[in-house]
């Protein structure tokens, strides 16, 4: 049991002082006294922990120090508290100057305050964290959410609910945690106006993961729960892919499109700007309300959706996107047309709180853009994969050059490391 009665007798400066040498993460100014206390409560072996820091001081005879004026001049900075209900903000801009490093007279009053500070310190230990913390104040200052703010954060997301007009209504839909794209609500009008929808976006948009968000909202509209389901392909060479065929013993092998279209299910169609010709001329059937599969005509289900994802508007290759077709005119007067670009609330997310990581790769997007530098470069899987190898204990240059170091940016990569967020990024401790 941690003793909360004394914790809560023991003035905030040594609390703090006495947390962090016990283990405890926290942002300078991001929590007060109780919400400290709270903290240790949950976390019971770094409240103990806490608490016997507290009573060795005692007995070493330090004084408790004098309240610290400046405490909370370092507000704390929410980067994933978005509202799932408002429109996506523009891309933030590169983060301000650190006001420690900013404002002289600030940065003294906190150089005033851990010298006396180290009035107080006589262990060696403890002398020595001072020292720690009194040589590394800017980062101290810079330093992200704890493992558990994230958690604490990514808990507060809420369900979405959808009014879209006067279509139908449905109890609100849970995407358990997940941050919904701002065009999302279209795609979900589009799909219960019983139309097609094609998504034009670039690599790591989230256009697969809309898909999945949509069958639950479709699920919910259609009364099927778990029971409507989402099936998904990738690009395909042939027709069969879609239709099926029979095999040497006449048997006829079925496919998700097939399931989909007979069954009543979502189906994404991705990548089709890279799938043959002739299987795209299978979609041109829809509007027949029938498809004549290997083994007889099929009428399509009522609750039958069909979501095709692309690289390109349907124009053929570009210097990005090498390897599309050009789509036939006939398939994509089929679909309604929605830009499906990166959102950045949904990067903030997948940046996991590390606003630095997040800066330095949308710095440089900025700079392959500027350039016109048109390779698949600094995607949101590039802001998700950054704080997964870094919480694996790799180096942060490795983790650059493993998400970013490709492409025409290989030959400028020293440029790449003069970026002022990517330089923030590497000096980062």
């Amino acid at each position: 049991m941690v003793d909360l009665d004394y914790l809560r007798t023991v003035p905030i400066l040594r609390l703090q002082s006495a947390a962090r040498q016990a283990g405890l993460a926290f942002r300078s100014g991001s929590l007060d006294k109780a919400g400290i206390i709270s903290r240790l409560e949950a976390f019971p072996a770094l409240g103990a922990a806490t608490v016997a820091v507290l009573k060795r001081q005692e007995r070493e005879g330090m004084s408790p120090p004098a309240p610290n004026p400046v405490q909370r001049a370092i507000a704390p900075v929410d980067n994933l508290g978005w509202d799932d209900d408002t429109p996506s903000p523009s891309p933030a801009p590169s983060p301000a100057p650190s006001p420690i490093s900013s404002d002289p007279a600030l940065r003294e009053s906190i150089d005033a305050i851990l010298r006396k500070l180290g009035d107080y310190v006589t262990h060696a230990e403890h002398k020595k964290a001072h020292e720690t913390l009194a040589g590394s104040i800017s980062r101290v200052a810079a330093a992200q959410y704890s493992l558990a703010d994230r958690l604490e954060a990514l808990e507060k997301t809420r369900p979405v609910e959808f009014h879209l007009g006067q279509g139908p209504s449905f109890p609100p839909v849970d995407f358990g945690g997940e941050l919904t794209h701002e065009k999302l609500p279209t795609l979900i009008q589009v799909l219960l106006a019983g139309e097609q929808a094609y998504l034009a976006g670039p690599a790591g948009s989230g256009k697969t993961t809309a898909a999945k968000q949509a069958r639950k909202v479709l699920a919910a509209a259609f009364g099927r729960g778990d029971d409507y389901q989402c099936l998904a392909i990738g690009a395909v060479a042939d027709s069969f892919a879609l239709l099926g065929y029979k095999d040497a013993t006449g048997e006829y092998r079925r496919t998700l499109f097939r399931e989909a279209y007979e069954k009543g299910h979502l189906f994404l169609w991705d990548e089709v700007d890279g799938s043959a010709a002739d299987a795209q001329l299978v979609v041109n059937s829809l509007d027949n309300g029938f498809v004549s599969f290997p083994d007889g005509v099929i009428h399509a289900h009522p609750h039958f959706r069909i979501i095709c994802g692309g690289n390109t508007k349907g124009a053929g290759a570009t210097l990005s996107y090498s390897g599309r077709h050009a789509l036939d005119g006939a398939f994509l007067d089929r679909f309604s047309m929605i830009e499906w670009g990166l959102d950045p609330r949904i990067e903030t997310r997948l940046s996991r709180g590390l606003s630095s990581w997040l800066e330095a790769v949308r710095a440089i997007r900025a700079y392959a853009e500027k350039r016109e530098i048109l390779d698949v470069l600094a995607t949101a899987r590039a802001v998700r994969r950054g704080p997964a190898f870094l919480e694996q204990g790799m180096p942060r240059m490795a983790v650059l050059e493993t998400t970013c170091k490709r492409g025409a940016l290989d030959s400028c990569w020293p440029e790449i490391l003069r970026l002022p967020a990517v330089d923030a990024f590497l000096k980062e401790a």
